[in-house]
């Protein structure tokens, strides 16, 4: 009887996980947090309905709970969107930044439109951070992440004129590459 040798050969390969971007969103506010002073029906800022939320200059109004979910590993950057228009140009825009994600670089709109056109202003972008210290997919799916908005004035020169700041929807995309991590591959020869 002849013994064979069978010889069976177990290489364990440690391969790199390709890394994949992706994105959640747009999302919408369910809920709102600081009014201050006090923006009108701020409610509904929570779809394009052609129903507004209406502030005056220096009214502050959060829009928090975005329901993002799938976010993890990387974020790469956020996009906001509004739908709002002013009474008039004199000077107004909106100071918009993101909630519960550290220190971020808040983003002023240009002068609004006089007109309710219902299109988006978008803020941001696929690869913008804001300039945040703590953009993480942990703060980001958190309820209290969101999007703040202040009727303001753009850069110098006088305060805006007499208005009503118009907000029909506000919405926010994440964009994120998910961990790479590794993976083990199992190779079985003779």
């Amino acid at each position: 009887m002849q013994n064979r040798l069978i010889a069976v050969l177990v290489v364990l390969l440690t391969i790199p996980a390709l890394s994949r971007a992706d994105t959640e969103g747009p999302n919408s506010p369910t809920t709102q947090g600081t009014n201050s002073p006090a923006w009108t029906n701020p409610e509904e800022m929570e779809t394009q309905n052609d129903t507004n939320a209406d502030g005056d200059r220096l009214d502050l109004v959060n829009q928090e709970t975005l329901a993002f979910s799938a976010v993890s590993g990387t974020v790469d950057g956020v996009t906001v969107e509004i739908d709002w228009f002013k009474d008039d140009t004199d000077n107004n825009c909106l100071t918009v930044n993101l909630l519960n994600v550290g220190t971020c670089t808040p983003k002023n709109t240009a002068v609004g439109d006089t007109s309710d056109t219902d299109s988006y202003l978008t803020l941001g972008g696929a690869a913008d951070t804001w300039s945040c210290t703590v953009l993480t997919a942990a703060n980001v799916t958190n309820a209290a992440f969101g999007v703040s908005l202040l009727a303001t004035k753009c850069g110098g020169g006088a305060n805006p004129g007499a208005g009503t700041y118009h907000v029909d929807h506000v919405r926010a995309t994440v964009d994120y590459t998910l961990a790479g991590g590794k993976r083990r591959v199992m190779v079985i020869g003779d």
